[in-house]
């Protein structure tokens, strides 16, 4: 059994890894399976992190195409989690990821959008 801090920090990892074998024995989920519950919790994670992105990043978003730009805020959310509650902070640290990010290296104008916003 975990104490509240260690339960959260297992919680963070294994939402942002993927990995919930570890995590989903410390929830009762009924007949039902824990670690799928947590599923669910971590595509909502993603999902709610990567909207906030975009509307940080809107033009980024069209000139990227939308699934070019989920993909990369996902690696982004992946490396880059919250580091605190207030989202409107969140993204400040996406222009230098995609500098860095393989697949922009041909698409230059795409960094340059993301630090223009």
């Amino acid at each position: 059994m975990f104490d509240l801090q260690a339960l959260q920090s297992s919680m963070v990892t294994a939402i942002l890894g993927g990995d919930m074998a570890h995590i989903a024995d410390e929830f009762r989920a009924g007949p039902a399976n824990a670690g799928a519950r947590l599923n669910i919790f971590r595509n909502n994670t993603y999902q709610s992190l990567t909207e906030c992105l975009k509307t940080v990043f809107p033009v980024t978003v069209r000139l990227s195409d939308e699934r070019f730009f989920a993909y990369a805020a996902h690696q982004f959310i992946a490396a880059k989690p919250p580091r605190e509650a207030r989202l409107s902070r969140y993204g400040a640290e996406f222009p230098r990821f995609l500098a860095s990010f393989k697949p922009c290296r041909d698409f230059p104008v795409i960094v340059e959008m993301a630090a223009l916003e």
